[in-house]
Formats: C-alpha cells, sequence, structure tokens
C-alpha cells in the first residue's frame, strides 16, 4: 500500500512576500532559512524539491511550512528557548557597559584599547567567573560592539607644514652656534618608525561609530626621548611631556 502524502500549496499576498523577503536577509536570525521554505514554497517548489535544494529534512519543512499556514509570520517563532539561560552573558553585558566608557589603563592595564582577553581578565577579577573567548564575544556583540581597527587621526592643534620648517631652522640656528667648540659631538635622531604603540591596533569598539571620536577633545599622551645612551655616555637630554 503506498502511502498517499498530502500536499502543501501557499498563497501569500504582496505584503507577506515584502515581510518574508526583509526576514531572509536577516542572516543572523534563526527564521531567515524558515522564510526562505514558504517563499520557495509559495513559489512553486513542493515539500521534496524543497529538502533537496535546502538538505534539510522533509519533517522539518512540512512543519515550518503548516506553521506559517496557521499562524502567518508569528508561526515561524520558536516555542520554546533552546539552550541554558543567559545569565552569564547578561552580566558580562552590564559589566561591559561600564568598563568600555573608559580605556584599559584607567584599570591599570597598559594596553590603550580593549581585546577580548582583557576583557575576560576583567571579569574574572570583578566576579571570580571564568568565561571562555566565545561567551565574550557573542557579549560583546549583543551589547553592539564590533572587532575592528581605529582610524588614526590628526589632532587639531598639529603643527602645519611651515611651522615645522620654522622650528628646523631654529633649531640649526642652535646647533651652528656650538657646532665649532671643543669637545662638541653633534648626532641626528631620525625618529622614523619609533612609536608607544604598535601601528596596526585592534579592539572593541561601538559598532557605526570612530574611536577616537573625530574632532574629539580627547586628550593624547605624547611622548619625547627623555634620552639616549650609548654605552657608558648618555646622548640627548629631553624632557618628557603631556599635552
Amino acid at each position: 500500500m503506498v502511502k498517499k502524502v498530502w500536499a502543501i500549496g501557499l498563497k501569500i499576498c504582496q505584503e507577506e512576500r515584502h515581510e518574508l523577503e526583509q526576514l531572509r536577509r536577516k542572516q543572523n536570525d534563526y527564521r531567515s532559512m524558515r522564510a526562505l521554505m514558504v517563499l520557495l514554497n509559495a513559489d512553486g517548489d513542493t515539500v521534496p524539491a524543497i529538502v533537496r535544494k535546502l538538505r534539510v529534512h522533509h519533517h522539518t519543512v512540512r512543519g515550518i511550512l503548516k506553521s506559517y499556514q496557521k499562524g502567518g509570520i508569528k508561526g515561524l517563532d520558536r516555542n520554546y528557548s533552546p539552550g541554558r539561560p543567559r545569565e552569564i552573558r547578561d552580566l558580562i553585558i552590564k559589566k561591559l557597559e561600564i568598563w568600555l566608557q573608559k580605556t584599559p589603563q584607567t584599570y591599570n592595564y597598559p594596553q590603550q584599547y580593549w581585546t577580548t582577553q582583557l576583557l575576560i581578565d576583567m571579569f574574572c577579577k570583578e566576579t571570580g567567573r571564568k568565561v571562555g573567548e566565545s561567551t565574550m564575544t557573542r557579549a560583546l556583540k549583543d551589547a553592539g560592539y564590533s572587532w575592528k581597527r581605529p582610524k588614526k587621526t590628526i589632532p587639531k592643534d598639529a603643527p602645519t607644514k611651515e611651522e615645522k620648517k620654522n622650528k628646523l631652522k631654529e633649531i640649526f640656528k642652535e646647533v651652528q652656534g656650538f657646532a665649532d667648540k671643543e669637545d662638541t659631538e653633534i648626532l641626528m635622531v631620525d625618529e622614523t618608525h619609533f612609536s608607544t604603540e604598535p601601528y596596526n591596533i585592534k579592539g572593541w569598539f561601538p559598532r557605526g561609530k570612530h574611536f577616537p571620536p573625530k574632532n574629539s577633545n580627547q586628550k593624547r599622551r605624547l611622548y619625547r626621548f627623555w634620552c639616549l645612551e650609548s654605552e657608558e655616555r648618555t646622548i640627548l637630554l629631553e624632557e618628557y611631556k603631556k599635552r
């Protein structure tokens, strides 16, 4: 005896199609695949055809189509909450709202930008609980943060080309003043590639926002050489300066 398979053929209006198409584009939404099943069926695909295209079980496809037939878009929702409760992640998000308003240096870390490992260490110190990298990453994304490289910007008070030229002329004139003196050694230091931070900095920042914010009044620390040492000699003394 051959078991009879009842066909399902959904009819959807233009408004419903638009809503399903919008849902289909949300790749992070579990209902995206379900919306695709409904759209394929509404376009004439049978359950076996959808099974072949999407490689899912026919019971799954049939269940989704029946749920939509009965409840519309609401029928694509889960009627249960899978997985364990989000207690840890919710706690992390509350902490992130406080920590990420400041730099790691506020909490005695040498780094200027937050990394996943720094946040894991911070969470462990404050709560005594350990979390994995994947849990912390999901919490950061849920809180609206993204992993990116900060955009380098020129400070508002950066010297102009003419100001630099004038400053160099002053330095040359000063050097010439004692160049002919005895026991005088003149050295030139090329500061290219000297930096107090690595160039490829990455960290967690508010999604869609530049960090540091454009045209902000945020103070930045500037470092100058305090001294250069060669063997037993100390060469070129300069002061450490903050602005």
